[in-house]
């Protein structure tokens, strides 16, 4: 089981966090979803997608857009 915060835009709702959002990929037909974070801020690292926390997550089945 995977568990992903996909946004915190504010930097005073928990003690340590930081203005981040996160962007999910998916692919039709694919099994995995590319997940990647954005600092909204340069206080903890350099402003823009921060690399070291990008990550490939399995799915239990293909995804695909129910019509």
């Amino acid at each position: 089981m995977t568990f992903v915060n996909v946004a915190a835009l504010t930097r005073y709702h928990a003690k340590h966090s930081m203005p981040m959002s996160r962007l999910l990929t998916f692919t039709k037909g694919s099994r995995s979803v590319r997940i990647q974070c954005y600092l909204h801020t340069s206080e903890f690292s350099p402003r823009g997608w921060y690399a070291k926390a990008e990550r490939t997550v399995e799915l239990s089945k293909p995804f695909g857009l129910q019509t």
